[in-house]
C-alpha cells in the first residue's frame, strides 16, 4: 500500500478494553459539517451559487439522508456509516468529495442490540459479538443490511442511472457490509470503496462455492487502512485485501500512516477513485 509520511506522535497508550473501544467508535466523527456548497468543476466552493439539496430519509423509507445536486444527476455514492453512528456522521462527505453531478445516498442503520457492547442498542448494520478472527459473524444482519443496499441501488437502476455509474462505500461496519454486498452483486457497479474495515464471511470466497459473482469481479475496489488503527486491526484489512486481490479485476489497498480509526487521510483518494471510475464508465 502507499505510506503517507506524517510527523511522529507520542507513544500511545495501551490499548482499551474491546467495549470501550467499540464505544469510542461509535462517537467517531471525521470531520466538523461545514455549509455543503458545490462549484464548478465538482469541485466545492464556498462562494458558488449552487447547493445540494438535502432531504431525510434513503429514499427507500428507511432512515439517512440523501443529498442531490441543484441540476440533474448522472451518478450516485452510496456510503454506509460505521456502528453507533448515523448518516449525519457523514454528511460532510458530499462536499469533501465535491462532485457536482453526483447524487449522494447516506442510509442510516436500524437501532439494534450489540453483543460486544453488552447488548446495548445503537445504530448497527449487524450484531458484533467479538473483536477476534474467529469471533461468530451475524449472518442475519449482514443478509438484512444487504438486502437494503441492494433495494436502495435497484431504484437508482430503475430511475436511470446506469449500474456503473453507482459507487458503493462504507466506513468501518458499514464497509464490511459494503463488500459483503458488492462481491455478491449479480450486477457490475462502478467501484466500491471500503475503509478501515474487514470482509466478513472471508473463508466462503477461498471455496469453490465461493459467493463471489462474475460481475463482481469486474467491480473496481478500493480499500484504505490506517496502521494504527486499534479497533479494526490492519491486519483484518490487509488479509481481506489479500484474498480479493486474486479473484478481482482490479483492486488496490492504501495505507496511512499513523491513522487510527478512521481519519481525513483518504479524502482525496476517494476523490481519485471517483473521478476514475465515473470517467471509465463514460469511455
Amino acid at each position: 500500500g502507499t505510506l503517507r509520511p506524517r510527523r511522529r506522535q507520542a507513544p500511545r497508550a495501551a490499548p482499551a478494553p474491546a467495549s470501550r473501544r467499540m464505544r469510542a467508535a461509535s462517537r467517531l466523527r471525521l470531520l466538523p459539517l461545514l455549509p455543503l456548497v458545490v462549484g464548478p468543476r465538482g469541485f466545492f466552493s464556498f462562494s458558488a451559487a449552487a447547493a445540494m439539496r438535502a432531504t431525510r430519509g434513503d429514499g427507500r423509507g428507511g432512515a439517512g439522508l440523501v443529498f442531490a445536486p441543484a441540476e440533474p444527476h448522472d451518478s450516485v455514492i452510496v456510503f454506509l456509516h460505521g456502528l453507533g453512528d448515523t448518516a449525519q456522521g457523514w454528511s460532510f462527505l458530499p462536499q469533501q468529495l465535491g462532485l457536482a453531478r453526483t447524487k449522494f445516498i447516506l442510509p442510516t442503520a436500524p437501532t439494534t442490540p450489540i453483543t460486544i457492547n453488552g447488548g446495548m442498542p445503537m445504530p448497527g448494520w449487524s450484531d458484533i459479538r467479538g473483536l477476534s478472527g474467529d469471533a461468530p459473524e451475524d449472518r442475519r444482519g449482514f443478509d438484512a443490511s444487504a438486502a437494503r443496499v441492494r433495494d436502495i441501488i435497484q431504484a437508482e437502476v430503475d430511475a436511470g442511472i446506469p449500474p456503473a455509474r453507482i459507487i458503493l462505500g462504507g466506513f468501518s461496519q458499514g464497509g464490511a457490509v459494503a463488500l459483503h454486498t458488492g462481491m455478491r452483486l449479480s450486477t457490475t457497479l462502478g467501484g466500491i470503496m471500503a475503509m478501515s474495515t474487514w470482509l466478513p464471511f472471508r473463508a466462503e470466497y477461498s471455496g469453490e462455492d465461493s459467493p463471489l459473482t462474475a460481475e463482481a469481479r469486474r467491480i473496481p475496489l478500493l480499500m484504505m487502512h490506517g496502521d494504527a488503527d486499534e479497533i479494526v486491526q490492519l491486519s483484518w484489512g490487509r488479509g481481506s485485501h489479500d484474498i480479493l486481490r486474486p479473484l478481482l479485476d482490479s483492486s488496490e489497498f492504501l495505507t496511512y500512516s499513523d491513522m487510527g480509526h478512521g481519519g481525513p487521510d483518504p479524502m482525496p483518494d476517494m476523490l481519485h477513485f471517483c473521478t476514475r471510475v465515473l470517467a471509465d464508465s463514460e469511455a
